[in-house]
């Protein structure tokens, strides 16, 4: 008789365990997030857009001026990345790192690899004198901007654009790489 009281209570400990797994994989179910998402920081998100693309916009779709930028675009036969910030729940969000980011909340934004040109009369300005002009050259020639270094500095690694690995060159004097 006491063997199968010892068996009955091993088995409504083993069936208490499955339970308990069960409610468990059932809790971590429902409360996963429903899309994967690389990451949820608009900060990244932005970095990766400007750094990722020759050419970045960030636009509202309705926007007279982000209009006349694409536009512009068109007509230079280029393709920019377009980030639409009106058909995004996170465009406020997106546009507050643009202003820590360039000092403007405005519409459009525009990067062309990497460097921050400004609105869209900042564009037209860039193509007139040229400057568009060549940073749309250099990307043809291969040379992308901005061109990422790793360096290893007190056993931390990072990864900068070359403006910044440049400025921290000259004000350290490190060896070129």
């Amino acid at each position: 008789m006491k063997t199968m009281t010892v068996s009955r209570s091993n088995y409504r400990y083993k069936f208490g365990v499955l339970i308990s797994g069960i409610v468990l994989s059932l809790l971590l179910l429902i409360n996963a997030p429903k899309k994967a998402e690389a990451s949820k920081s608009p900060s990244a998100f932005v970095q990766t857009v400007i750094y990722s693309n020759k050419i970045a916009v960030f636009s509202k779709s309705y926007c007279p001026y982000c209009r006349r930028a694409k536009r512009i675009f068109n007509e230079l036969q280029e393709n920019p990345y377009v980030v639409e910030l009106d058909h995004r729940d996170d465009g406020s969000q997106i546009q507050d790192v643009l202003l820590d980011l360039v000092g403007r909340r405005t519409v459009p934004q525009i990067f062309v690899n990497g460097k921050h040109i400004g609105g869209a009369s900042d564009l037209e300005a860039a193509v007139r004198n040229g400057e568009l002009q060549d940073l749309l050259d250099m990307a043809s020639t291969g040379f992308q901007l901005p061109l990422l270094y790793w360096i290893h500095h007190q056993q931390s690694i990072s990864l900068l654009p070359l403006q910044f690995y440049q400025l921290l060159q000259s004000q350290h004097g490190e060896e070129k790489v």
